[in-house]
């Protein structure tokens, strides 16, 4: 069986961030969003052609209560998107905001991505593992460029399905 580290190399090189966030709904652009807030060199890989997942594209709301005997919890940057709801005119507090309008947070997500240096590939499928020696190197993608591999220090896998680890062969 050939090498499948070999067969990535063969196979064009798109990217090679320090974090690769597979998932864009709302565990991966979270995700993302904390690690570039590190500082970190990392790329978001969305199947759909915006962020948020079940929030926007599902238009499921409200964001629900996070909160213990009256005192909320929420802090750092589900505080920050609260905030930008609220300023967006998505209610008059962060209370309010939790009944938000879809269409803004997905603008706020692209506008997170853009302050904190996330960098977006939507409309971008993953389609494969790269393992070597079973550690997981990277994802071959597919878009309208053509197939391509992603390799990478760090993957999380947010795709809600499990498809990094099902295409890397592990348990889940």
């Amino acid at each position: 069986m050939r090498n499948v580290v070999e067969k990535a190399r063969k196979t064009p090189i798109a990217e090679e961030p320090d974090v690769l966030v597979c998932g864009g709904g709302t565990a991966g652009i979270v995700a993302a969003l904390a690690a570039a807030r590190e500082g970190v060199k990392t790329l978001l890989v969305e199947q759909f052609s915006s962020l948020g997942g079940t929030e926007t594209l599902a238009q499921t709301t409200p964001m629900m209560r996070n909160e213990i005997d009256g005192n909320d919890l929420i802090r750092g940057l589900h505080a920050e998107i609260q905030e930008m709801l609220v300023e967006m005119g998505s209610g008059k507090s962060a209370k309010e905001a939790r009944y938000f309008d879809p269409v803004l947070l997905r603008i706020i997500f692209d506008r997170l991505c853009i302050k904190y240096g996330v960098k977006l590939l939507l409309n971008t499928y993953i389609v494969g593992a790269i393992v070597e020696k079973k550690v997981l190197k990277g994802v071959f993608v597919e878009n309208k460029s053509g197939r391509s591999a992603i390799l990478t220090k760090v993957t999380v896998d947010a795709t809600g399905d499990a498809d990094v680890a099902s295409f890397a062969g592990v348990p889940f």
